[in-house]
């Protein structure tokens, strides 16, 4: 029983042993692989029209407009 035992200890330690030179090889591996590039400006200024349009957008009141264009098509 004790042999079982003792065998299956000195597997499950080999096994932690492997997973942790592994994860070691995996974080060196990560270290060389190159960062992701910034956003260029072009791209930041892009995207900043666009929130920037869409708030307004959001903010815009049409049923205003809607009824000006009415009293201005009857009047």
């Amino acid at each position: 029983m004790y042999k079982i035992l003792l065998l299956a200890a000195i597997i499950v330690g080999v096994g932690w042993m492997v997973y942790g030179i592994w994860l070691v090889k995996v974080c060196h591996d990560e270290k060389k692989e190159p960062k992701p590039r910034e956003k260029s400006e072009q791209l930041k200024k892009a995207q900043q029209s666009i929130a920037d349009y869409a708030k307004k957008m959001a903010s815009h009141d049409y049923k205003k407009q809607v009824q000006e264009r009415k009293e201005k098509d009857r009047g």
